[in-house]
């Protein structure tokens, strides 16, 4: 019977840089207030989703855990 092994250290690595994904998903606003934007014409609320969202990547950068 063969054993499969694996570096805790590499697992470890690879959760830590995928990490940021459930950070942002968490903190993103809602999808509706954008389109809520787009369908009323408001492009003041499309820009700060927008904005927002862009704050939620800069907080949590692509990689960092």
């Amino acid at each position: 019977v063969s054993q499969s092994r694996y570096d805790n250290n590499a697992v470890e690595a690879l959760v830590a840089s995928e990490a940021y994904k459930a950070k942002r998903a968490a903190e993103y606003p809602p999808d509706t207030d954008y389109l809520d934007g787009i369908v009323k014409g408001d492009n003041a609320q499309v820009q700060a989703y927008i904005d927002a969202c862009n704050a939620v990547k800069n907080k949590y950068p692509k990689g960092a855990a």
